[in-house]
């Protein structure tokens, strides 16, 4: 039997998941306006990525560990394609609102079923061609 998941941990990371995740969400914003260029703005993006990361793993929520790690390699991707097709945009823009709402819902209470973001996970695969 598994044990249930416990929102206290995440309630209190909760303000500064939400910050960090609109900061990479703004820094993506600049990336993409610049056409690629602002290599500056996704860097800052993939770093604020990796310690939202770091602060899911340690709030063992090993499915949005997964989910980031795509994002992530998604990033890397967009350096050395100056910023990926207008799809892959799409998706990664559609796949942080989806992570964003996830954790509400958690903290909310909503059980921890990181299959409810399987859509998004499968768009990002099949936008890197996998």
């Amino acid at each position: 039997m598994r044990a249930q998941f416990n929102p206290l941990p995440l309630l209190s990371a909760k303000p500064g998941l939400d910050s960090s995740l609109a900061d990479i969400g703004h820094n993506l914003e600049l990336f993409f306006s610049s056409r690629g260029n602002d290599l500056q703005a996704l860097k800052n993006a993939r770093a604020e990525l990796h310690r939202t990361i770091g602060v899911l793993r340690i709030l063992s929520l090993p499915g949005l560990v997964v989910f980031c790690a795509e994002l992530e390699k998604h990033f890397q991707e967009f350096e050395q394609t100056q910023g990926g097709t207008s799809l892959q945009r799409e998706v990664i823009t559609r796949a942080l609102f989806s992570l964003t709402h996830y954790l509400d819902a958690l903290a909310d209470g909503a059980p921890n079923a990181t299959l409810r973001l399987f859509h998004e996970y499968q768009e990002m695969l099949q936008a890197r061609g996998l």
